[in-house]
């Protein structure tokens, strides 16, 4: 049997619908954990802490700058916990992981709703929060999804973060709802509500299948991955990762991201603004770029399993940094809303492209601690680069200057990039399923 005939016999098992009729057990894994991650920390976290800004400001009086205090320790906070997240799943399995944060986060979100007028009660809730969910992040899922897949990796990964679009959509729009209804305090305890209704029950039934591809690790403390067990390689280990100048490479490309595409998402109506649109018009191009990232998700993660990393993400930052160029020039109006859509489709991209680049280039042995290590190096990049545009606003009285620097950076990314070199993990073997997990696994 030739390479090829193994290839073309491994590719139904990654079908929708498997050869016996029943959905295909790593895309049940997908849609649990896109459901998990629609209500997962980045979702509850990131994409909802300014939904509850003027609650808490007319509650207690808080000024808007120290309420935004809080957001810099979340990012901190997150910055901490990725990479020791993603060391634990890779140590421990992501079901252990996962099925203990997730109860812990709803906990500790719904716990905030008892907050007093001491906003030093609020810094501190800012910083517990995201360690009891230390993990329900992103990298978690995308482990375990990672490794049921090789023809339609790109995809599953782009279902999987589709649910992070779906949340942001929802969860503001509930929490405005039941804020306005009920009061702040019972939205904060909806939301974890939610947290743990929704994602833990998907997680049990659907993220964790029991017969398991071979390449994906095992979920035992001390337990060698099934992978392992075959003899098959199943990726570097972290020392020789950060040896590795492509690795150091993607880092890099991922710290001029968070700072490019962080900045543009967290002051996009205020450059709008600036450049003489409307507020209602420029709070409108916020949902074009919302649109635009849910779309690219799937869309990019489509093109992943055809077209190279190194030839998506250089074209995708290139595009990101045009359209920095023309918020600079003054873009208003459909120029505006063609930005927005440009913009929205690097934000998309970007996590799809990191988890779909370190499982080609280094394999799923140690995915979760390097995603957790990239992850944290782009919201580093994100939190350094909106304190400066914010402070060069401040004083020079226009983004314009930033905007430059930004495209300039995101351009370098598409540099970095290009120069990647072949993957080293492309297996096209069909996926030998190994006997369910012992009770205690």
């Amino acid at each position: 049997m030739t390479l090829a005939d193994i290839g073309a016999e491994a590719a139904p098992r990654e079908h929708l619908i498997d050869a016996d009729g029943r959905v295909y057990a790593g895309w049940r894994s997908t849609f649990g954990a896109t459901a998990a991650l629609s209500v997962g920390a980045s979702t509850s976290t990131i994409m909802c802490f300014g939904v509850f800004v003027p609650y808490l400001h007319r509650a207690f009086g808080w000024g808007i700058g120290a309420i935004a205090l809080a957001a810099t320790l979340l990012s901190i906070s997150i910055m901490v916990i990725s990479p020791i997240q993603g060391a634990l799943v890779d140590r421990f399995g992501a079901r252990r992981i996962i099925m203990i944060s997730i109860p812990l986060f709803g906990l500790g979100y719904a716990a905030m709703s008892q907050l007093s007028g001491d906003i030093n009660q609020f810094y501190l809730m800012w910083v517990l929060v995201p360690l009891l969910g230390f993990g329900v992040w992103p990298s978690s899922y995308i482990k375990v999804v990672t490794g049921w897949f090789d023809q339609r990796l790109g995809l599953a990964i782009g279902v999987a973060n589709i649910g992070i679009g779906i949340g942001s959509v929802v969860l503001p729009a509930m929490i405005g709802a039941v804020a306005n209804a009920y009061g702040w305090r019972m939205a904060y305890v909806a939301v974890g509500v939610l947290s743990v209704v929704i994602a833990w029950p998907c997680a049990y039934c659907f993220v964790f299948e029991r017969n398991r591809p071979a390449r994906v690790q095992g979920d035992s403390p001390g337990e060698p991955a099934p992978a392992q067990r075959s003899g098959a390689m199943v990726g570097v280990s972290v020392r020789e990762a950060w040896a590795d100048a492509s690795f150091w490479k993607i880092l890099i490309s991922f710290l001029l991201l968070g700072a490019g595409s962080t900045t543009l998402l967290v002051n996009q109506v205020a450059i709008l603004v600036d450049n003489g649109m409307p507020v209602p018009s420029a709070v409108v191009m916020q949902s074009v770029i919302g649109v635009s990232t849910l779309c690219a998700r799937l869309f990019v993660g489509w093109l992943l399993d055809r077209v190279a990393v190194k030839r998506v993400m250089p074209i995708l930052s290139l595009s990101g940094a045009a359209a920095m160029l023309l918020y600079a020039s003054g873009a208003t109006g459909m120029t505006a809303a063609l930005c927005a859509v440009l913009i929205g489709i690097m934000t998309g991209a970007e996590f799809n492209v990191l988890g779909y680049a370190l499982r080609r280039y280094f394999g799923p042995r140690v995915l979760g601690t390097l995603f957790g290590t990239a992850f944290a190096v782009f919201q580093l990049g994100g939190a350094i680069a909106t304190g400066l545009v914010g402070y060069a606003r401040g004083h020079t009285g226009s983004y314009q200057t930033s905007l430059y620097f930004l495209a300039a950076v995101t351009a370098l990314t598409a540099v970095l990039m290009c120069t990647l070199g072949r993957y080293r993990f492309l297996d096209r073997r069909p996926p030998a399923p190994i006997e369910a997990q012992s009770a205690s696994a």
